[in-house]
């Protein structure tokens, strides 16, 4: 039988649920959805610190509004695809045969279908800490309305490998790099500056929440077509937390195993041991900018190795294009100073998408 949930009001309020005393969407017997998904789920990961987590995100006082996450059975996931690998994980997209899942509208269904992305971790069976903590910084992002990082619905486990997995939302136009390189000839700078505004709104909501991505290049961004005909309809979400820390971790601690990344996206301090900071992550998006401008990923036409590094130190930049508008071109540039104190803060860079006439009649001229 489907469960629906509704809003019932008595005096002009919603009525309260009985279990939790939360105004919400209720059932006919009066409980909320977040109390019935409590009472019906059965969180069972083999790790008790993860099964507390997710117990507590299903309580109705969490503080990310109606998400939580759900531990799903494995055999819920159907025809899985592997699109995608790194160095800690793979990809796998599948649809999620839900027998019983609760939707963000509050509606739940006996079966449904979705399309989801697992993340399997490699030799995680043991990995509680470092599985915990991107497990909750994913989760801190998890918002049901537009949010530019990427949301997880839930944790699971192969039962054959005992690696586990986080359910992330799918989504369909694959990530920046592939996004740009199938479709730059149509790219104006309109839709450039759409797609970097989009960025810069997933990091600052990374940041607002005092950490630091420290992995960012263009294949952490996953990107959507366009949404819309208006100016900034364009839409990414930023993915792979599984390396953020919070801004007051101290990242020397462990210099050797520290030192990750995709070379052409990483600050050259990265490279001496120095720590990874929020101006990390902005020369990482100046590098973001210049792959907008060109369609090629920085320095693409080089080997990604020790050679590249030291060019990097000694101050090797990728050429800029002559179409680039002169701010953007400035910006871009204040974003790859070696010193990390000289580069931009994130509002110079909002402010470089809000000029964006100029671009537009730059690309006119």
């Amino acid at each position: 039988m489907t469960e629906i949930f509704f809003t019932r009001k008595l005096d002009g309020q919603n009525i309260k649920c009985i279990k939790c005393n939360r105004r919400s969407r209720i059932n006919s017997s009066n409980i909320c959805y977040y109390c019935h998904g409590m009472n019906s789920q059965i969180v069972n990961s083999g790790k008790k610190n993860i099964d507390s987590f997710i117990k507590g995100t299903q309580s109705p006082n969490n503080k990310n509004g109606d998400p939580y996450l759900t531990w799903v059975p494995f055999e819920e996931f159907k025809d899985l695809k592997k699109i995608g690998q790194g160095g800690f994980s793979q990809i796998f997209k599948a649809t999620w045969k839900l027998n019983k899942g609760i939707n963000y509208k509050g509606t739940v269904k006996q079966s449904s279908k979705q399309k989801i992305v697992l993340k399997v971790l490699n030799n995680s069976q043991n990995m509680d800490i470092e599985f915990l903590n991107e497990l909750k910084h994913t989760f801190q992002f998890s918002v049901p309305d537009k949010n530019y990082v990427i949301r997880c619905y839930g944790v699971t486990q192969d039962p054959q490998t005992k690696n586990y997995a986080f359910v992330l939302e799918y989504i369909p136009h694959g990530d920046l790099h592939q996004y740009i390189h199938k479709n730059f000839e149509g790219f104006s700078w309109e839709t450039k500056t759409s797609y970097l505004h989009s960025v810069l709104k997933g990091i600052k909501r990374i940041h607002d929440k005092e950490i630091i991505h420290r992995d960012l290049h263009s294949g952490n961004i996953l990107a959507y077509k366009s949404i819309g005909t208006q100016f900034f309809s364009n839409y990414t979400v930023i993915s792979d937390l599984g390396f953020s820390q919070p801004a007051n971790i101290d990242s020397n601690l462990s210099r050797e195993s520290q030192i990750y990344g995709v070379i052409p996206y990483m600050a050259p301090e990265l490279f001496k041991y120095q720590p990874y900071s929020y101006a990390s992550d902005i020369y990482s998006l100046g590098m973001i900018m210049w792959q907008l401008t060109s369609g090629h990923r920085p320095f693409h036409d080089q080997e990604h190795g020790p050679k590249l590094i030291l060019d990097i130190l000694d101050g090797k930049q990728p050429e800029i294009t002559e179409d680039t508008p002169e701010r953007w071109a400035n910006v871009m540039k204040r974003c790859w100073n070696s010193d990390p104190s000289e580069r931009p803060e994130l509002n110079e860079l909002f402010e470089c998408c809000y000029s964006y006439f100029d671009i537009v009649e730059a690309e006119k001229k």
